[in-house]
């Protein structure tokens, strides 16, 4: 329960629903059911994905705890990554 009132608090998920769900809905149809289904599809897909990282997150920190080489590749890869996206908007020019 605390969970469902914490994340409802956070209004920029009901802007983003507001804004992203009526771009599927069919004026012609029952606007109200269509909200809902739409609504809740997304809804099963986010915690489905939420579950995934929440059980693969022990297993992998335990693996990367207990394994000197991961840790180091894990390191040199988003040290590369940083470095990429470093010289990527210095040749850019973006910020």
């Amino acid at each position: 329960m605390r969970i469902f009132c914490a994340t409802s608090q956070f209004t920029d998920r009901h802007l983003f629903f507001l804004a992203f769900i009526p771009q599927f809905v069919d004026p012609q149809g029952v606007v109200f059911v269509q909200f809902i289904v739409l609504g809740s599809i997304s809804v099963l897909l986010n915690t489905t994905a939420d579950l995934v990282v929440a059980f693969l997150a022990g297993p992998i920190g335990q693996r990367l705890r207990s394994s000197a080489r991961l840790r180091r590749g894990q390191r040199i890869a988003t040290g590369s990554a940083l470095i990429g996206l470093g010289a990527y908007v210095a040749a850019t020019g973006k910020q």
